[in-house]
């Protein structure tokens, strides 16, 4: 990881015994840079604390963002995007979109992030369709339109 943040940011870096960290190089905003990335994975984000990222992944239950620099990866619910109810992450940002986040704290090892109060995120479409299609769930055969007496279980109440 390491090697990574040298080529990916253009320093120097040493570790000492003591766990002391130098950053080293002409440019500071590649310091800066290589610090962030650093922290990143030394640290855990604060609950509370503001962060800004990339989009990276839209699922129809949340969406995923970059934070610390691309090296830590939470969730925003849609529960947790706007205040307004949101039907689908779609209506309101795109794969890429910058968005500001504030983190809420790890749950079941997940970084879970919020929108909500955050200032400088976009707004829902509000010509976003209300009914979108929701992706095809699999058939776990506990209902539906198949006739139970044909397969031999009997009724609801299991008699046959």
């Amino acid at each position: 990881m390491i090697k990574s943040i040298i080529e990916a940011c253009q320093v120097e870096i040493d570790i000492n015994d003591d766990g002391t960290v130098r950053v080293l190089s002409p440019n500071k905003d590649c310091i800066m840079k290589a610090k962030g990335m650093i922290l990143g994975i030394a640290i855990d984000p604060a609950v509370g604390e503001e962060y800004e990222g990339p989009v990276t992944r839209i699922e129809p239950y949340g969406i995923f963002v970059k934070i610390l620099g691309g090296v830590k990866e939470g969730m925003v619910h849609v529960s947790q995007m706007h205040t307004s109810r949101i039907g689908h992450p779609e209506d309101m940002v795109k794969l890429g979109d910058i968005v500001h986040v504030k983190s809420l704290g790890m749950d079941k090892g997940k970084l879970a992030l919020t929108m909500k109060g955050v200032a400088g995120n976009p707004e829902p479409d509000p010509n976003a369709p209300k009914n979108r299609p929701q992706p095809p769930r699999r058939d776990d055969h506990r209902g539906g339109d198949r006739d139970r007496r044909s397969h031999g279980r009997g009724d609801r109440f299991g008699r046959r």
